[in-house]
C-alpha cells in the first residue's frame, strides 16, 4: 500500500505533482533544518537547491554523500555532489537518483482486486551548475523509468544570497523554463517553476536559525500547507546550535511535522543524521558524509 501511495504522491497526479520528486531534498543537514534546503545548503549540495551556494565553500573541493531510507524504507534515494573552486568561479555537478521496486500492478476480476505483476520505478536527475559572488545557475537533466514507460526532460534553475551582517536572504526559482518531461507513451509533462524564499540570522557564534517559504505556482491541495487560486505555500523552520566545537544539533519544521538532526564535524570532514517525522507513511532516516579538500 504504501509504494502505491509514494507512486501517486511522485508521478501518478501529472503536471501538478511532476517535480515532487525535487520535494524530498538532499542533504542530512538541510533535512534536519525542516527541509529548507535552498537557505541552508552550501557548497556542493547548492548545486541542486540553490546554485548560488556554490560560493560558500573556502577550499578548491568540496563533495557530498547522502543516501535516504524514506517512509520506513519504501522508498531510497541517493545523492552524489561535487564541487571546484577556480578564481571568482565556482562549479558543480550532481547526481540524484530515486528508486523503489516490487509496486503492484492489480486488476479487478469477479468483484475482486488480484495482483497481476509488479514493477519499479526510478528517477535519475543530472545537475551541472556555476557560480560567481552571489549568484549561480544550474542545468539539470532527468531521466524516468515507471514500468515500461520512459521519460527525459531538461531544466534551469537559478539562485541568489546576500549577506547583511548576521542575516543571509537567499532566493532561488527552480525549473524557471517550466520544465518539461516528455515519455515514451507520447505525454508530456511540465514541472511548473518554484520560488523559495529564505532568510537566517546568526544570534550567536553557536547558533543560527532561519525560515524559508516554498512558493509553487499551481494549485496543489494535497501536501500543501497553504493552497488558494494558482499558489500553493509551505513554510520551512530550522535551527542549528552547536553544543560542542565538533557537534551540532538541528530541529525544523516542515509541512505540519518536525525534523531532528545531529552533525559531527572532524577536520573539514562531516557526518550527518537527520530524522524526518510523518504522520501517515512512517519515518524517514537520511545520513551524509562531507568533505572539503
Amino acid at each position: 500500500m504504501i509504494e502505491i501511495l509514494l507512486l501517486l504522491a511522485v508521478v501518478g497526479f501529472g503536471n501538478k505533482y511532476a517535480g515532487e520528486p525535487f520535494q524530498l531534498g538532499f542533504s542530512a543537514r538541510s533535512a534536519a533544518l525542516g527541509s529548507a534546503d535552498a537557505l541552508f545548503s552550501e557548497g556542493a549540495t547548492a548545486v541542486a537547491s540553490n546554485p548560488a551556494g556554490l560560493s560558500s565553500f573556502p577550499k578548491k573541493w568540496n563533495f557530498i554523500l547522502t543516501h535516504t531510507e524514506l517512509f520506513s524504507g519504501a522508498l531510497r534515494t541517493d545523492f552524489l555532489a561535487v564541487a571546484k573552486k577556480h578564481d571568482d568561479w565556482r562549479f558543480g555537478a550532481a547526481l540524484y537518483l530515486i528508486s523503489t521496486s516490487d509496486i503492484k500492478e492489480t486488476d479487478t476480476l469477479a468483484d475482486s482486486i488480484v495482483q497481476t505483476g509488479s514493477f519499479g520505478y526510478s528517477f535519475r536527475t543530472l545537475f551541472v551548475g556555476a557560480a560567481k559572488k552571489s549568484f549561480g545557475l544550474t542545468i539539470k537533466v532527468i531521466s524516468q523509468d515507471l514500468g515500461r514507460a520512459k521519460g527525459v526532460g531538461i531544466g534551469l534553475d537559478l539562485g541568489c544570497r546576500k549577506s547583511l551582517g548576521k542575516v543571509m536572504l537567499s532566493v532561488s526559482a527552480h525549473d524557471v523554463t517550466t520544465t518539461p518531461v516528455k515519455w515514451s507513451t507520447g505525454k508530456t509533462e511540465f514541472i511548473m517553476p518554484t520560488l523559495y524564499l529564505g532568510s537566517k540570522l546568526r544570534i550567536s557564534e553557536k547558533l543560527t536559525v532561519g525560515a524559508e517559504l516554498e512558493t509553487h505556482f499551481e494549485h496543489m491541495k494535497l501536501g500543501s500547507s497553504f493552497s488558494t487560486g494558482l499558489l500553493s505555500i509551505d513554510p520551512h523552520l530550522g535551527a542549528e546550535a552547536e553544543v560542542h566545537r565538533n557537534v551540532v544539533l538541528r530541529v525544523g519544521f516542515n509541512r505540519s511535522a518536525l525534523s531532528f538532526g545531529i552533525g559531527l564535524r572532524i577536520s573539514g570532514f562531516g557526518l550527518h543524521y537527520a530524522y524526518l517525522s510523518h504522520s501517515v507513511l512512517g519515518a524517514s532516516h537520511r545520513v551524509s558524509l562531507t568533505g572539503s579538500l
